[in-house]
């Protein structure tokens, strides 16, 4: 159901989104916190192996997958915590966009740094980088659209009496926007599982003699993209859960 003021909404139907805003307040709560102390904690090694390394492709990409996060999580907590009687819905759009765009942007630029490695691990392949480039370009082209879609399609109802409270809650306008949304997530899933079973393939067929248990770079190598893979994945399918059951208000709560 689309709504332009939540005076539309039936009590019950509020309450809900209600109690829906204030888990996502929790739930953003948490992910700051986590995001923050793993900051610190892995400053140290980023000072001692990052910065004196020279500049590269993937020195710059690491640096902007790594601070791209405080800008989301910005964008997140700005559109999250907007409370205000003189909250409108173009503020709520605008807040939404940043947001959105921020996330999508972060998952590229870690995404690019995974392309680069399977990249490295087939011996510099000219066959693979075929097949990898139009692979990145399709997939995150297609997310950007799709995305682009859901923000078109959600709609901030407001009320001053309401949004003082709440803030910014988009209701998407029908339910394809939803099922467009949970696209972006399993599109971020079918991506890394691609990547992951080519790296696999890759270290069977070249490094199968390694001991994947060791700290040589082979086995950091795959150890990190199957880590990175099992992050990725169960982040995008929460949000896939999350987008699906939690009724008219949703948000991109694990963005950060």
């Amino acid at each position: 159901m689309a709504v332009d003021d939540f005076t539309q909404l039936p009590t019950e139907a509020l309450l809900e989104l209600i109690e829906q805003k204030r888990t996502t307040h929790h739930a953003q709560s948490a992910l700051t916190t986590l995001l923050v102390a793993d900051y610190l904690h892995t400053l140290p090694s980023e000072v001692r192996y990052i910065w004196p390394a020279p500049w590269s492709a993937v020195k710059i990409l690491f640096l902007l997958t790594r601070y791209l996060a405080f800008i989301n999580l910005f964008a997140g907590l700005s559109y999250g915590h907007s409370e205000t009687r003189t909250l409108t819905a173009e503020t709520c759009h605008v807040l939404l966009r940043m947001e959105c765009m921020s996330v999508l942007a972060t998952v590229l630029f870690a995404e690019a740094i995974l392309f680069i490695r399977v990249y490295a691990l087939s011996g510099r392949s000219k066959l693979l980088v075929r097949y990898l480039i139009p692979h990145f370009l399709i997939v995150h082209t297609t997310e950007f659209i799709l995305m682009g879609y859901v923000m078109m399609n959600s709609l901030h109802p407001i009320n001053p009496a309401v949004s003082e409270h709440i803030g910014c809650l988009a209701i998407p306008a029908s339910p394809r926007t939803v099922e467009l949304l949970s696209g972006v997530y399993s599109l971020f899933v079918f991506s890394g599982v691609v990547l992951l079973s080519i790296m696999i393939w890759l270290c069977y067929q070249n490094f199968g003699h390694v001991d994947m248990s060791a700290s040589n770079l082979i086995a950091v190598f795959v150890r990190d993209g199957c880590a990175y893979f099992l992050v990725i994945a169960s982040q995008a399918i929460a949000n896939i859960v999350i987008s699906l059951t939690v009724g008219q208000g949703y948000n991109i709560i694990l963005g950060e």
